[in-house]
């Protein structure tokens, strides 16, 4: 009987979890703002379908593609770049651009996530 009741507990638990992770991808998605997730060499984990379809392309084409490349169109980050600033000092920066490629201005802000 314990067993059955701990088998349970573990279900519901993680029918929550999942819930939690389908909630948050849906709200990922559902932002209008430009949203990436990126690894320490500047590679797209993943894009929001906003960011998605502002670079032409679906969220899943857009995971491994290094973000200078398919936002600047260079072969390494910008100087003024925030995430550079971030990987250097683990801090959170925002930054005022124009970026041509996109069509607009933009205030890139960047935080870090661990784990």
């Amino acid at each position: 009987m314990n067993e059955n009741l701990r088998n349970f507990g573990r279900k519901k638990t993680e029918e929550v979890v999942f819930r939690d992770i389908d909630d948050w991808k849906h709200t990922f998605d559902a932002v209008p703002d430009l949203i990436v997730i990126l690894d320490t060499e500047f590679r797209i984990v993943r894009a929001n379908n906003s960011m998605a379809a502002s670079l032409g392309m679906t969220p899943e084409q857009c995971i491994g593609l290094t973000c200078y490349r398919v936002v600047h169109g260079t072969d390494e980050p910008p100087n003024f770049c925030p995430h550079r600033q971030l990987l250097s000092d683990g801090l959170e920066h925002t930054l005022e651009i124009c970026e041509g490629f996109l069509g607009g201005y933009f205030i890139v802000s960047v935080s870090p996530l661990h784990d």
